[in-house]
């Protein structure tokens, strides 16, 4: 998957909207869309649409449909688009790394130790 990642232009998430579980996890496409500095192209829900909305490093779909997906590549066929959003998930490398997720939790666990809590 990798290989793959690295060769093409646009990461594709496509997730049922109506599915629960759109909402309560991010996918592994998009860390792997910020690891490679690629652009994404997600159905609108959870956090890789959040991500999508705030950061603009893709385009989110309404529905993934045929058409809706064929209008959105077309979108992306503008080089000059498609690099400025590419720059920008690469940009994220750092907000999204191991490193930073390690830290995190590690600013938890020591934020409820100092309340008194277990994990």
């Amino acid at each position: 998957m990798p290989l793959i990642t690295a060769v093409c232009d646009v990461v594709y998430y496509g997730f049922d909207q109506d599915n629960p579980n759109a909402y309560w996890s991010a996918p592994n496409k998009l860390y792997e869309a910020i690891a490679a500095g690629k652009a994404l192209l997600a159905s609108d829900v959870g956090e890789i649409g959040q991500t999508i909305k705030d950061e603009r490093c893709g385009l989110l779909l309404t529905t993934a449909t045929a058409e809706t997906i064929g209008q959105a590549l077309k979108a992306l066929a503008s080089r000059e688009e498609l690099g400025a959003m590419a720059q920008r998930a690469q940009a994220l490398q750092t907000r999204f790394s191991a490193q930073q997720a390690a830290e995190t939790l590690r600013q938890a666990y020591a934020s409820w130790a100092a309340e008194g809590r277990t994990a």
